[in-house]
């Protein structure tokens, strides 16, 4: 009896020193004891501009009809007076009444927050101070009137999307995360416009900002991570980084890379597809771009950060492979249709199907050419529906404008 009573008690024991290790782990980023070649920073750098030190040149005018020449500042302003001012009293409405668990009707919230950014880059790479201000006054407006704060919170999600595999059902948490990514666009361009930005205002935006990561990116960001996907912002990892640059909180930075680094591995599998993006039949190849996409994008920051994911072995390894997919799934989408089913959020309806680069990847062609020296075909449909694309609505800019950037 007694031998069974120290038998119960080191189980017990066991256990809770198990629970207390992994959660020591999660918060570390260690991800237990998952094989690892990452090495912390000794000292975080925090680039001026949140993605290159300091943005300049023509590619960072815009990928619209501008692109390659800065938009007059009559034009300038009728963007900010006609699109981007509406930013400003914005809500979540009509995204809860119009969206499904498949559809996510968000163009009337993504394309302004990501025209804000676009105008936010081209008034700092050509130096006008009036189109700075133009672009910081919509950045106050929306800390004054509180934009977004009232969005349908992570916490009350109810779990019905994609209740038992309904492609129509409502996926309450799309409305908390198309929220969060106009706070983290919000964050990018008052990181850029800083050194314009004074006092007073850095307060309200400093309140704004604060209570948007703590309501909506920390707690999404947690989630993100323990799910199988891989999703805009790289899991809004990147804006964990834009709000640990914003604040100058390098433990904040430090925790989020090594967290990413471990979430890179555990979600990109070894053949190169995405653990549950590469799986969704009809529309893996769309989604597995998309994740792909948020993938380099987060590593291309995080080495202006002072860390190098693009030459972690482990990583490495995993990169080369999601290029020979996405090159190969480019050419022959019937690799991802055929994979087995995996989870309730499959697509089955061939009648929506989308075989083809998602139309909002569009760093992807470029980083693949300068990252990995491959070129890729783009596919007409591709290009026919990303023409109109400004700013990346999946990572909030552009690689064009990076490796402009970090040339010059």
């Amino acid at each position: 009896m007694r031998y069974l009573w120290v038998l119960i008690v080191t189980g017990l024991i066991s256990l809770g020193l198990s629970g207390n290790v992994w959660a020591a782990n999660w918060n570390s980023g260690s991800q237990g004891t998952q094989k690892s070649d990452y090495k912390d920073p000794q000292v975080i750098i925090f680039p001026k501009d949140f993605f290159v030190e300091k943005i300049k040149g023509n590619s960072c005018y815009g990928s619209g009809a501008w692109n390659q020449e800065p938009p007059s500042n009559g034009m300038f302003d009728l963007l900010i007076q006609d699109e981007v001012s509406k930013l400003t009293s914005i809500d979540s409405k009509t995204l809860e009444e119009t969206s499904t668990s498949l559809t996510v009707n968000h163009d009337y919230i993504s394309k302004k927050w990501a025209l804000l950014l676009d105008l936010t880059y081209d008034a700092v790479a050509s130096e006008n101070q009036s189109k700075i201000e133009a672009v910081k006054d919509i950045l106050v407006s929306m800390a004054k009137n509180r934009v977004l704060l009232g969005a349908t919170k992570p916490e009350e999600h109810d779990g019905q999307c994609w209740k038992d595999g309904n492609q129509n059902a409502k996926c309450k948490i799309h409305f908390s995360l198309h929220s969060g990514y106009t706070f983290v666009a919000a964050m990018i361009s008052a990181i850029v416009l800083e050194e314009h930005i004074t006092a007073q205002e850095k307060k309200m935006l400093d309140e704004y900002f604060s209570e948007s990561y703590e309501r909506y990116v920390r707690p999404l960001t947690l989630g993100q991570l323990k799910s199988k996907g891989l999703y805009e912002f790289a899991d809004y990892g990147i804006g964990v980084l834009a709000y640990a640059r914003w604040t100058k909180d390098e433990k904040l930075a430090k925790l989020e890379l090594k967290r990413r680094y471990f979430s890179f591995l555990q979600k990109i599998e070894d053949d190169g597809f995405l653990k549950e993006n590469s799986y969704r039949g009809y529309r893996g190849y769309w989604y597995h771009t998309l994740g792909v996409e948020g993938v380099f994008a987060y590593s291309m920051i995080a080495r202006n950060f002072g860390v190098d994911f693009f030459n972690m072995p482990l990583l490495k390894a995993k990169f080369t492979k999601i290029v020979e997919k996405t090159v190969q799934g480019n050419s022959d989408v019937l690799l991802f249709e055929k994979l087995p089913k995996r989870g309730k959020n499959r697509i089955t309806d061939k009648s929506k199907a989308r075989p083809h680069m998602h139309q909002m990847a569009i760093n992807l062609p470029t980083v693949l050419e300068n990252e990995f020296n491959v070129t890729i075909i783009q596919n007409p449909t591709y290009l026919r529906k990303s023409k109109d694309e400004t700013v990346s609505r999946f990572v909030g800019f552009n690689a064009d404008c990076y490796y402009q950037s970090i040339k010059q």
